[in-house]
């Protein structure tokens, strides 16, 4: 049990116990305090307002004047901190708000740090006597250049009415820790006091808070910029791949048309082969049926050419018919089996001339039908020949296409390449700042 339970209940504190005060010496202008010491104190009370360590309300100071009694001077520590006292927040000019009165706030303070200039302080002997006789739990001695022994930090609590040093430098009953910390703090770099929770969090102060929430504005902006820059990415890649898409069902459908033109192409041109060949056959067979024709016609001639010397025999036999009779009927026989021969010389010749003027009519078809079937032919080829150029065309368009998609593809490829290096040049800023603010912030600690 502290010395601060075994005290007397004080009385509350009232306005008009200022008369009380007057004679008190609550400060002095002299100049004792070094540079050092004097942002230590403002490091160690600026750090308790600025971080939420507690909800317990509470009043810390620096190279402010503890009185435990009005007849007796005060003992001014470099910081206190006192628990579950309400700070003044008006009439700061009122002596009564001057000093930490204990029979003001009832209570003595929870923590006294001391920070040791020279060994004329008296820090680890009388000191040490009066914060345990006034019933201060905690008691830090802070010696950073050695002026009172090799060790830098200590830390007493009290037992009873006398201090035990506590080697793990916890506060356990207001919820801190001590620690040394090596950084920079208004322009100096050394090695500094500072407090820490119970979970090893350093208290930090409003400066080193309002850095902490820049930049975790920043990391949040960039994450957001981060996260709107994939969504626009992941969009332009779902644009690309519908282009994309929708290319490939185009150069699909231009292969399938151009397949179909070149099937339309071969059924074509078998078809001009064919009308080619029932061409040629046509027109063999009217050279064939011309050549009969002149056979027959060179047979009609000579067979004219037969009856032609026969009639003129039959004259001749006529005449001398007409000279003698028996010659005569003889060659009236003759003569008529000669013109018999003759008719029918006539009638086939007739025939022959018939056959021969089909063979023409037939020969004059088949060269109309042939000339037909070369102009079909023509145009097929025309045709074909346009289709193929058209099928060129669709291929070079197919071609175009391509190139299109590759370079599409290329681009994207790219695009995630850059990302992926300006993600990755991303992290490596961000875990370099948060390296350099950790190196801020929780440098080694030096050893106790």
């Amino acid at each position: 049990m502290s010395l601060a339970h075994s005290l007397p209940i004080l009385k509350p504190f009232r306005e008009d116990d200022d008369a009380d005060l007057e004679d008190l010496i609550t400060e002095d202008d002299e100049p004792l305090d070094s540079l050092f010491a004097e942002k230590q104190q403002h490091l160690l009370t600026d750090s308790l307002y600025s971080f939420h360590w507690t909800d317990r309300p509470f009043l810390a100071m620096a190279n402010v004047g503890l009185f435990s009694d009005k007849h007796l001077p005060p003992w001014v520590p470099d910081v206190l901190v006192s628990l579950d006292v309400q700070a003044p927040t008006e009439g700061l000019l009122k002596k009564s708000n001057h000093s930490y009165y204990l029979w003001k706030y009832g209570k003595p303070p929870d923590i006294v740090v001391e920070i040791v200039s020279d060994k004329r302080g008296g820090e680890a002997t009388t000191k040490l006597r009066e914060y345990a006789r006034l019933g201060v739990c905690y008691y830090v001695i802070f010696d950073p250049t050695h002026r009172l022994g090799k060790q830098v930090l200590r830390l007493y609590e009290l037992y009873g009415t006398a201090y035990v040093e506590r080697v793990d430098k916890r506060l356990t009953k207001v919820g801190l820790e001590l620690t040394l910390w090596q950084g920079p703090y208004k322009g100096a770099t050394e090695c500094w006091l500072r407090w820490r929770t119970t979970a090893k969090q350093l208290v930090l102060t409003g400066q080193e808070s309002q850095l902490l929430e820049a930049q975790a504005r920043q990391e949040a902006e960039q994450r957001a910029q981060m996260e709107v820059q994939a969504r626009l990415d992941a969009e332009q890649a779902r644009l690309e791949a519908e282009q994309h898409a929708t290319a490939e069902t185009y150069a699909r459908q231009e292969a399938e048309q151009r397949a179909q033109a070149e099937s339309h192409a071969r059924q074509n041109a078998e078809q001009a082969h064919l009308v080619a060949e029932q061409r040629a056959q046509a027109e063999a067979q009217g050279r064939q049926l011309e050549a009969q024709a002149r056979r027959e016609a060179e047979q009609q001639f000579q067979m004219e050419s037969h009856a032609r010397q026969d009639a003129e025999q039959a004259h001749i036999e006529a005449e001398q018919r007409a000279q003698a009779e028996a010659q005569g009927r003889q060659n009236a026989e003759q003569a008529h089996l000669v013109a018999e021969q003759r008719a029918h010389a006539e009638a086939h010749a007739r025939q022959n001339a018939e056959q021969a003027h089909l063979v023409a009519e037939q020969r004059a078809q088949a060269e109309a039908q042939g000339r037909q079937l070369e102009a079909q032919a023509r145009r097929e080829a025309e045709q074909q020949f346009q289709m193929e150029s058209h099928a060129r065309l669709e291929a070079e368009q197919a071609h175009l296409v391509a190139e299109q998609r590759a370079k599409a593809e290329s681009h994207a490829r790219l695009e995630a390449e850059r990302r992926a290096e300006a993600e990755a040049e991303a992290r490596l800023a961000a875990e370099a700042e948060l390296a350099r603010l950790r190196a801020l912030l929780g440098r080694q600690e030096a050893p106790g």
